[in-house]
C-alpha cells in the first residue's frame, strides 16, 4: 500500500510540474484486495478498507488536532465523530455528483482534500470546490467548539488558497 501511494504521488507531482499533464488519464494503481482480504481476514479487511477511504478527512483531522492548543484539545470521542462526519458528507456529494452526471476530481495536499466538478472553467471549478468546502465546514461545526471551528475553517481556506493557485497554473492564469 506503501508503494501505491508513492507511486501515486510521484505521478501526481511530476503532473504538477508539466502543465500538459492530465491526472485523469493515469492508470489506477493494481487492485491488491485479494492479498489484503487473506493477510487481514474479512472483519479486519472491512475496518482497513474503511480506514483507507477516510483517509483525506482523517489527514484534515490530524491537522486540526495540530493546530489546536491545549485549551481547545479536540478529545478522541469528537475527532472520530468528526471523521464520520467528514467522510458522511464527501460520500453523499459524491453520490450527488454522480448522479447529476458531473465529472468529479479531487485535489488535495496533506492538509485534507477537495472534491470538485471538472467542468466548466477555473472559476467554475474553484466555485464547485467552494461548495464542497462550505459543506465541510457545515458539518464540522455540529461538532466543533468556535475555536476549533475556528481552526478548521482556517485549514478549509489555505486549501483552498493551494487549490485556487493551482487551477491558475494548469490555465496559464498564473
Amino acid at each position: 500500500m506503501a508503494q501505491e501511494q508513492l507511486e501515486q504521488q510521484s505521478n501526481y507531482f511530476r503532473c504538477l510540474l508539466d502543465a500538459a499533464c492530465d491526472t485523469s488519464n493515469m492508470r489506477p494503481p493494481r487492485d491488491h484486495s485479494d492479498e489484503y482480504l487473506a493477510l487481514l481476514g474479512s472483519d479486519a479487511f472491512s475496518q482497513f478498507n474503511a480506514y483507507r477511504q477516510a483517509m483525506p478527512e482523517w489527514q484534515s483531522v490530524v491537522q486540526l488536532r495540530g493546530r489546536l492548543g491545549e485549551s481547545n484539545y479536540l478529545k478522541d470521542a469528537d475527532a472520530d465523530r468528526l471523521l464520520g462526519a467528514l467522510t458522511a458528507e464527501r460520500e453523499r456529494y459524491v453520490a450527488e455528483s454522480n448522479q447529476a452526471g458531473s465529472k468529479l476530481r479531487g485535489w488535495g495536499t496533506g492538509n485534507g482534500m477537495v472534491w470538485y466538478s471538472g467542468d466548466g472553467g477555473v472559476d467554475e471549478q474553484l466555485a464547485s470546490a467552494q461548495q464542497y468546502s462550505e459543506r465541510m465546514r457545515q458539518r464540522a461545526a455540529s461538532i466543533l467548539n468556535a475555536e476549533q471551528l475556528r481552526a478548521f475553517t482556517q485549514l478549509q481556506d489555505e486549501l483552498l488558497a493551494n487549490f485556487a493557485n493551482y487551477l491558475r497554473s494548469q490555465s496559464g492564469h498564473g
